[in-house]
């Protein structure tokens, strides 16, 4: 069995879209023996190298490596395998294109542990400039009888709905990560044929301690150390806005003298740097550290492992630290982290328009106390994912290898 994976912006330093794709390969070579499998990234080389596959560029994301060139690369492959993300909410266009492509080339199509927001990408479907302008003059010209903005907006909504349920209905396979997903992708059609199943990344949960054998000593000793471990992750997608009364909160978290916090970057560049502006206004910066070089998954994976407590605003630090049974503390950048929380009974503190920095606080000092009623209902969640997960293998192979 040939695969080819694509469709998702891999290797374009976000650490949560590698562990979707590294837990997608893991999950293809466990049921497909002898399996080839290329993924079209944007590190052809690195890719290769770490998960041996071949690498090929990133079509459609890029302007140098158009959609175009996508179709020679599809050639020799079996199934085409769009891997997770939020893509279909975020950039159904370009998701849904993707996708006709390699059903043009005749390859089997497979959606795998995809996710979406309740709510399309705002960037793509909420009016603005001259467009706003215009409909709020029609507005204001039919004396508010006529909603333009929200007609238009709701216009756009219905076709790119009609697009993803005809690009769908043509897939071998649609797995989605959570039930939420599933409802989200049958507003757009109740015909299709969507299976619940989880997200890659929650088969990883092996630690590796000499995966961060490179960070200074004092990291090492503070992350060894019998400190109670605060993990961080602010994102820089949708960042919160009250930055000063997030340092506030932050200081107030560290500042006994059995803590210690740890901020973990999940997009190596722009979180790294949001945090380290975070950090440089913080009064117990001392006790901070902002960790760099730890871009890979099972990294994250094993500083979560070693934290009391993660609080973050990006989905796949939460799963992964959710993984090794670390308690997690989510700020909502969209319904995927709160539809993530609302399995364990948590609740998002707030948005990053609103963040309750108050809830922050509380469940931090709860959650580092009392762990075990935290851990007891982790167990019990990940069973669920995990027998979700193996039902969707399940329907992988039996519609790859029969149809």
């Amino acid at each position: 069995m040939r695969f080819f994976l694509g469709g998702v912006p891999f290797g374009c330093d976000n650490i949560g879209d590698e562990a979707i794709l590294a837990g997608v390969v893991r999950i293809l070579r466990r049921n497909f023996k002898n399996t080839e499998i290329t993924v079209s990234t944007g590190e052809p080389d690195k890719t290769a190298s770490l998960l041996g596959v071949k690498g090929v560029p990133l079509y459609g994301f890029k302007p140098e490596h158009p959609l175009s060139d996508l179709s020679n690369s599809l050639k020799n492959h079996d199934t085409f395998v769009w891997a997770g993300a939020t893509g279909l909410s975020d950039y159904p266009a370009l998701a849904t294109q993707i996708l006709s492509i390699a059903q043009q080339q005749g390859l089997k199509t497979v959606v795998w542990g995809v996710g979406m927001d309740s709510a399309f990408n705002p960037a793509l479907f909420k009016l603005a400039g001259k467009k706003l302008f215009i409909c709020k003059l029609l507005k204001k010209v039919s004396a508010n009888t006529i909603d333009a903005p929200t007609r238009v907006e709701e216009y756009f909504i219905r076709n790119i709905q009609k697009r993803i349920a005809r690009v769908l209905s043509k897939c071998n396979l649609l797995v989605c990560r959570d039930p939420e997903s599933r409802k989200s992708l049958l507003d757009c059609s109740s015909a299709l044929h969507v299976t619940v199943g989880a997200d890659s990344a929650i088969i990883f949960d092996q630690p590796n301690l000499a995966s961060i054998s490179h960070l200074s000593g004092e990291i090492l000793n503070a992350l060894s150390g019998s400190y109670e471990k605060i993990g961080v992750c602010i994102s820089s997608q949708r960042s919160i806005q009250n930055t000063d009364s997030l340092v506030e909160a932050l200081d107030s978290i560290v500042s006994s003298p059995s803590r210690r916090m740890f901020f973990i970057p999940m997009n190596p560049k722009t979180d790294y740097e949001l945090m380290g502006k975070l950090r440089g206004q913080m009064k117990n910066q001392k006790k901070c550290f902002l960790l760099a070089g730890c871009e890979e998954p099972e990294q994250v994976l094993t500083l979560a492992s070693l934290c009391s407590v993660v609080i973050s605003s990006r989905l796949h630090l939460l799963i992964l630290s959710a993984n090794v049974k670390t308690p997690i503390i989510g700020i909502s950048r969209g319904s995927k982290i709160d539809n993530f929380l609302g399995q364990f009974g948590f609740k998002s503190a707030g948005d990053v328009y609103n963040c309750n920095f108050n809830h922050i606080q509380t469940e931090t000092d709860r959650l580092i106390s009392n762990p075990l009623p935290y851990r007891e209902k982790r167990d019990q969640v990940y069973r669920h994912l995990h027998e979700r997960l193996s039902f969707a293998e399940s329907l992988l192979v039996k519609k790859l290898t029969l149809s």
